[in-house]
């Protein structure tokens, strides 16, 4: 993978044989195991939870002239990061900790207005767990 800092923070951006263009972003791991990583997927524009070893053995080499493929990847990234389209949500699940994206299809619980997971929890379910 390339890193790629911007400020402070760092960035990996790299391809994977079977799944294209991944990025790896520090502040958005919390809530997974030392074997799992959170990538964002360009092609999808969505974030998804990997095992590490998986991603890790099918990266490809990334040659000069790819490298401005690459950091305009993760220009789109920051741009989903940021969130500047205000009606796209991005949150995680307090009981999974799954990501949950109002890009992806999701449902919104009639009772106390949350995003429900695809684990099925709700802001109900955060309630009582408090």
């Amino acid at each position: 993978m390339t890193l790629f800092k911007i400020g402070k923070t760092k960035y990996w951006v790299g391809i994977h044989k079977t799944i294209g263009c991944l990025i790896y972003d520090e502040s958005i791991q919390s809530g997974l195991s030392k074997k799992e990583v959170r990538l964002f997927k360009c092609a999808t524009r969505e974030l998804s939870n990997f095992k590490k070893a998986i991603v890790k053995e099918k990266l490809l080499t990334i040659s000069g002239q790819k490298k401005g493929e690459l950091r305009r990847a993760l220009d789109s990234y920051l741009q989903f990061k940021t969130n500047k389209n205000k009606s796209q949500r991005n949150t995680h699940c307090f009981s999974c900790k799954r990501v949950i994206s109002s890009s992806n299809k999701f449902r919104i619980c009639k009772k106390c207005k949350w995003m429900v997971c695809t684990c099925g929890a709700c802001g109900c379910d955060y309630i009582k767990a408090i």
